[in-house]
């Protein structure tokens, strides 16, 4: 192997810009160089390979496509035609050109089957091509790769086919999205551009992997909060020892303004020393506000023998300690059928 520094190929770097994302491409490139800085006959295998895939992409950009093993020089005609070479400005200069890369193509292919060390398989004393046929037969290779490439970019793309990267930069974008259409529903999250719809899973799949897999992760756990929740709310009380104040139906939907409390009550149940008495008050400020909004009475309204301040603090004690002992009940249920499970 030689210690020199492998040769760039500049033309077919270039080409690269076009299709950054192409790991076919970048690979067929690199193995070029790298054969060829080698001084391996393998360059010439792999520069043939760089051409049959170029054809192929520009083939599929344009909306045509390529047999499954094609030879070569056909492979060329077919690629020309669909640039639109053969009817280009130039007449017969295009034709001579064209008819000249042919003749280039099956001077490479023949000069491949003689030296390719790939190509149908040499044996084992088979003499090298020297240096300077390598490097011709490469770099007529990648001269044609050139033609080809910037013929193509001579050409407006057909969006329908294109697989260039998306482009921030060009105004018709900004144009574009000011027109588009755009609503994202409020209970699901989907998002809607002219009709289509869009979930932000698919996304964040699409552009945004790493953020996916984060979101999955606390998709998965809210949703083992909600499984386990559904459980925990199966032994709810419907009535418990010291309720008084404390009626369900004040609140409209129970189920509904209790579900507020669902993180904290799930906190609560999980930790064995809680007794609830921390959220018991959250939930009776909420219960008083509620019943104050609604125009539901409460005890401290009927009291004409203390002031109102300390008629409505002693309803909030009082209602904070039926709420302990409602969520005290509720664990006890819990537990119990734990035990007996």
């Amino acid at each position: 192997m030689s210690d020199q520094a492998a040769p760039v190929l500049e033309g077919a770097r270039a080409i690269l810009e076009t299709w950054p994302e192409s790991k076919t491409l970048g690979e067929a490139v690199a193995q070029v160089e790298r054969f060829l800085g080698e001084k391996s006959d393998a360059a010439i295998d792999a520069s043939k390979c760089l051409l049959e895939a170029l054809c192929k992409t520009i083939l599929l950009e344009r909306g045509d496509k390529a047999e499954a093993f094609p030879k070569l020089q056909p492979l060329l005609k077919q690629t020309c035609a669909a640039l639109g070479l053969v009817e280009a400005d130039g007449g017969e200069s295009v034709r001579n050109m064209v008819s000249g890369m042919a003749t280039a193509i099956q001077a490479l292919s023949e000069f491949r089957n003689q030296f390719g060390p790939l190509g149908h398989g040499k044996d084992a004393y088979h003499v090298a091509a020297d240096d300077w046929q390598r490097t011709i037969a490469v770099r007529t290779a990648e001269a044609i790769c050139v033609l080809l490439h910037e013929s193509y970019r001579r050409l407006p793309a057909i969006d329908q086919h294109s697989r260039r990267p998306f482009m921030q930069d060009p105004l018709i974008h900004d144009d574009m999205d000011h027109i588009t259409e755009v609503s994202v529903d409020e209970e699901t999250n989907t998002i809607s551009i002219n009709g289509v719809i869009l979930r932000p899973s698919q996304l964040l799949w699409d552009y945004d992997r790493i953020g996916y897999i984060e979101q999955k992760r606390l998709a998965e756990g809210s949703a083992a909060e909600i499984a386990g929740f559904d459980i925990l709310r199966q032994y709810e009380p419907s009535k418990w020892p010291g309720q008084h104040i404390v009626e369900q139906d004040n609140m409209g939907d129970w189920g509904g303004w209790l579900s507020q409390f669902d993180g904290p009550l799930q906190t609560m149940f999980d930790d064995g020393t809680d007794e609830g008495t921390a959220l018991a008050a959250g939930m009776a400020s909420a219960y008083i506000e509620e019943c104050r909004s609604t125009g539901y009475p409460l005890p401290s309204e009927f009291r004409d023998d203390m002031d109102v301040a300390t008629a409505e603090a002693e309803d909030r004690s009082a209602i904070a300690a039926e709420f302990r002992l409602f969520l005290q009940a509720w664990k006890a249920a819990w537990r119990k059928s734990r035990h007996r499970n």
